[in-house]
């Protein structure tokens, strides 16, 4: 008679853990499960950069989208290397242009880099005469 209540204790926790072990995978199971359309608050660095060699004429300027998503408008000299670096969420609008007339060379760059963004953006103009450029980069990260 114990040995019968003994196997029957072991069949009482046997099942217990089953019940336990099918739960507990069920609950880790449904908490990975996550909207995967979310936007995450990775931060991500932008890195812009205008390198002008030449003559620069017709008042250029450069165009771009500052960190708080406020469009900023500068006025572009040569010879130049022009560089603004700052940090962004997923999500962001990276915008950098320049327009002008240059005898020379131009070239603008736009990166973004961080979480599962890696984005690498180059324009280039070069002229041996006076000659109009409209050069741009524009992208959401």
């Amino acid at each position: 008679m114990k040995m019968a209540r003994f196997l029957g204790c072991l069949k009482l926790k046997k099942n217990f853990m089953k019940t336990f072990l099918i739960l507990f995978i069920s609950v880790l199971m449904l908490s990975s499960c996550g909207n995967d359309d979310t936007i995450t608050n990775t931060t991500i660095k932008v890195d812009l950069e205008i390198v002008v060699s030449g003559t620069l004429s017709d008042s250029p300027i450069i165009k771009y989208r500052a960190s708080n998503g406020e469009l900023i408008e500068e006025v572009l000299s040569a010879p130049i290397t022009w560089t603004k670096t700052f940090n962004v969420q997923k999500g962001f609008n990276l915008f950098l242009k320049t327009t002008g007339t240059l005898e020379g060379n131009i070239s603008i760059k736009a990166n973004a880099k961080g979480g599962d963004v890696n984005s690498i953006n180059e324009n280039q103009f070069g002229s041996r005469s006076p000659s109009s450029f409209d050069l741009e980069v524009n992208k959401d990260l």
